[in-house]
C-alpha cells in the first residue's frame, strides 16, 4: 500500500510508462478483488473515528484538537 500511496503522490507530469503501468496494475487488481467479493480495506475505515466524549467536550466549551484528515485529490 506504501508503494501506491507513493506513486498517487507524485507529479502526474513526471509518471513514466512502468510508474503508469503500476497504478493500473493496482486498480485493476482491486476492481477484479470486488467483482469476485473479497472485501479491501479502504481509507474510510482507517480514518480518524470521532468518539461521544470528544463531541461533547466541543459542545461543554472545552476545545479538543480535531483529528487530522488526509485527503488525496
Amino acid at each position: 500500500m506504501a508503494e501506491i500511496d507513493e506513486l498517487m503522490d507524485e507529479d502526474p507530469l513526471n509518471l513514466t510508462k512502468t510508474k503508469l503501468d503500476a497504478i493500473v496494475a493496482y486498480h485493476r487488481k482491486v476492481r477484479a478483488d470486488r467483482a469476485s467479493g473479497v472485501k479491501t480495506k479502504t481509507r474510510r475505515e482507517e480514518g480518524p473515528k470521532l468518539s461521544l466524549d470528544h463531541l461533547l467536550k466541543g459542545r461543554l466549551g472545552e476545545r479538543p484538537k480535531a483529528p487530522s484528515i488526509k485527503r488525496r485529490i
